[in-house]
């Protein structure tokens, strides 16, 4: 049997060269069956159709995302599909929707809602696989309560509340009691007592399972699991009601379940009322994983005000990814380190404050990926312009890094990496970005074998490229060439270039390092006649991203050129430039940080540099030879 061939439906139907490309495209397919998927407002099927109508019968898979709009479509319904396997519509015009698939399902049982009102609440997503509904997502009404009735055999099955709280016993009583065939259940907001009919009537087919709990629940919640034996994954959404956030639970007589390998864990989301005042999660949390002690990955979501210990995780034997977000660590304020030791672990992602990217660490974890929350929600103020070391005495396996998070509005925070199998690093945090290529112009042993960089933003260029040479003369120590790097726009010739030369193996040097010095880029920023946003100023590239009009910015304006007259004039020796970089960046990024003058980042496409990529149009007489 072939494969199947995607078509790209996302060239504009308006492009001078849609009908070329997407001819080009149909050619190429042959002799595959086709899969197509386009969105039905963006006018791609009526400028598609003259083309598609020759290989229509090779059609396999469709899939139709019609949001508001009133399928009228000029494919289906008009012509024959010998290849017709699998068709997906995504939207809200419910009636429109299932008249629209009538024709394909080989036993339609799904009758026509009466109200409309509601209809806009929120998408309906059928999948229909050679005849029979597979999937289906829906608004659970009093019109559409009798579809549960009628869809018993659909494997992966989704509902959305809609409706007062009076109905619930009604739908209660209106629902069958025969078995069901659900493999895949997601009922979040759904009300508990219709969780548990549902449940109980698939129980030994249901895999995955996304529900909304109460607190005071979860000790049924964890008898219900009993009954559940080869479920595999749970995803449950904590509600801490105010008036009953507590939890009873008699953990020397709960049955651990064995089959659960993924854990998620929710806290007070859904627009339901969170606790005023912080709570410690580590409890609730431990009794999770007595429940299910066998779990591979795990991901709890707190409220920002809720903390827990991560360190509970370490007596889970099988753990193998780990994600907390917006959470505190338990007892912080102590500065104590929380040392992951479950030796299985491979994969920790994580939001939170400096502090706890300085206090967290695994000896096995070979991927950590760290991202700063906004400034304005939470602040380490003790460890701002403080060093936070990453190293191999707590990451002694880590060979994957990211630090990600707000570019600007954030404080002076530094970073030093000395981890011998460190192979890719990402790293988006400017100040520790600049701290990053700072350390390794003095010190590339610090990271002798990284091979991987996407860095989006260089605030200093002078200083990347004094790193980049210095760590080409350290290889004769073993220290390794870069293979990969990645910027979140494109860069100006020159640089362009020179980072190929580069990769490509040839040390050069830059003869007027101030050119790529911040002092240039901080000229640009204030040039209120220059467009573009704050990363393409800093990596040098044009972009049309309009500035903050100039009569309400002049006095910023007056202010900041003020500030960059006292700076000291710029080093004229490489040794030079390195021994006063911390005064000169630390002033600088002050100015960077208040400026409000610019957006701060645009839509610009990324690039990736490697040792395959070609140079730019020659400007070799920019560079000096050094040897």
């Amino acid at each position: 049997m072939s494969d199947t061939f995607d078509i790209d439906a996302k060239i504009e139907p308006d492009a001078e060269d849609f009908h070329a490309i997407l001819g080009l495209q149909i050619e190429l397919s042959k002799p595959s069956t086709i899969s197509l998927s386009y969105s039905y407002g963006s006018g791609f099927i009526h400028q598609a159709l003259p083309l598609l109508l020759p290989s229509i019968d090779r059609i396999e898979d469709l899939a139709i995302y019609s949001w508001n709009h009133t399928i009228i479509d000029p494919l289906l319904g008009k012509y024959g599909f010998a290849s017709l396997r699998r068709i997906t519509v995504w939207g809200r015009r419910i009636n429109e929707m299932l008249l629209f698939l009538s024709a394909y399902l080989l036993n339609n049982n799904l009758t026509l809602p009466v109200t409309k009102e509601w209809l806009s609440y929120d998408c309906f997503s059928f999948v229909v696989q050679d005849g029979e509904i597979k999937q289906l997502r829906f608004v659970l009404s009093e019109d559409t309560l009798h579809w549960l009735d009628n869809i018993p055999f659909v494997e992966d099955l989704a509902m959305k509340p809609y409706y007062a709280p009076a109905d619930i016993q009604r739908f209660l009583e209106g629902l069958s009691r025969a078995p069901r065939r659900h493999k895949h259940l997601n009922l979040v907001d759904i009300p508990w007592s219709i969780v548990k009919r549902l449940t109980a009537q698939c129980s030994i087919y249901l895999e995955t399972l996304e529900l909304t709990i109460e607190m005071k629940r979860i000790s049924i919640l964890f008898q219900a699991l009993d009954e559940l034996p080869i479920l595999n994954l749970l995803d449950a959404t904590v509600i801490q009601d105010t008036e009953y956030n507590y939890f009873n639970i008699e953990e020397a007589t709960m049955l651990p379940h064995p089959r659960v390998k993924r854990l998620g864990i929710q806290f007070n989301s859904q627009g339901w009322p969170s606790v005023a005042t912080a709570s410690d999660l580590t409890p609730l949390v431990q009794s999770f994983f007595t429940k299910v002690p066998k779990i591979e990955r795990v991901y709890i979501y707190g409220h920002v005000s809720e903390a827990l210990d991560p360190t509970i995780v370490s007596s889970l034997s099988c753990l193998r990814s780990l994600s907390l977000h917006r959470l505190e660590f338990v007892g912080r304020q102590d500065h104590r380190r929380y040392h992951i030791q479950s030796s299985s672990i491979t994969y920790i992602n994580m939001d939170g404050e400096i502090g706890m990217l300085h206090s967290l660490s695994s000896n096995s974890a070979t991927c950590f990926s760290f991202r700063f929350r906004d400034r304005e929600a939470t602040h380490d103020d003790e460890l701002h312009r403080s060093i936070t070391m990453i190293s191999d005495e707590h990451w002694k396996s880590l060979t994957h890094l990211g630090i990600t998070g707000s570019y600007y509005d954030s404080p002076l925070q530094f970073v030093h990496l000395q981890l011998s199998k460190l192979c890719s690093l990402s790293i988006t945090h400017i100040s520790m970005a600049a701290t990053i290529y700072y350390r390794l112009a003095q010190r590339p042993n610090e990271l002798p074998v990284l091979r991987e960089l996407n860095s989006c933003i260089i605030p200093e260029w002078d200083i990347f490229v004094i790193m980049l040479q210095r760590r080409m003369r350290a290889q004769n120590e073993g220290v390794l060439q870069l293979q990969s790097m990645r910027f979140s726009t494109g860069l100006p010739r020159h640089i362009h270039n020179l980072l190929i030369r580069y990769m490509k193996g040839y040390l050069v040097k830059w003869p007027n390092y101030h050119e790529l010095s911040i002092y240039t880029s901080i000229e640009s920023v204030l040039d209120l006649s220059i467009s573009g946003c704050m990363a393409c100023h800093l990596n040098r590239v044009y972009c049309s991203s309009p500035v903050i009009p100039a009569d309400k910015e002049k006095g910023r304006v007056s202010l900041l050129q003020a500030s960059i007259m006292s700076l000291d004039p710029y080093p004229t020796s490489v040794d030079e430039i390195l021994a006063t970089w911390e005064i000169r960046f630390s002033k600088m990024h002050s100015l960077l940080w208040i400026s409000k003058l610019r957006r701060k980042e645009c839509f610009c496409a990324s690039l990736e540099i490697t040792q395959d990529t070609p140079l730019l149009e020659d400007d070799s007489d920019r560079y000096l030879d050094m040897y």
